[in-house]
């Protein structure tokens, strides 16, 4: 009997030894595939940071781009406005000698009627 009751205690045991067994297997096996999840987490962060780091890099330079357009658009309006005065001043320029002929003309036609 007692060699019945220490087989019986051996067998129990050795089932609770198996179910151990697989429960570490279990959690070994679900271990590991935290830990690959892990990394592809890690990769893809890194991956993440890699592309913002890019794109922080990228809108520094278009924003220096965006800088220099804009002075260079300043000094286009301002060389057109100093044009566009010029142009103005030329014209009042072209409509005081066009007066001045007109008159010039009249004085002529004056002078052949008089003599």
């Amino acid at each position: 009997a007692e060699i019945k009751a220490l087989t019986d205690q051996k067998s129990e045991l050795e089932r609770k030894l198996a179910s151990l067994q697989r429960r570490l297997d279990d959690q070994t096996k679900s271990q590991e595939s935290n830990k690959e999840q892990n990394n592809k987490t890690k990769a893809s962060m890194k991956d993440v940071q890699e592309q913002l780091e890019h794109s922080m890099e990228e809108n520094l330079l278009l924003r220096g781009k965006l800088g220099e357009s804009e002075k260079e658009l300043r000094k286009h309006l301002e060389e057109l406005f100093e044009l566009k005065m010029e142009q103005e001043q030329y014209q009042t320029e072209i409509r005081d000698l066009q007066e001045q002929l007109s008159e010039m003309h009249d004085e002529l036609d004056n002078a052949k009627r008089s003599v």
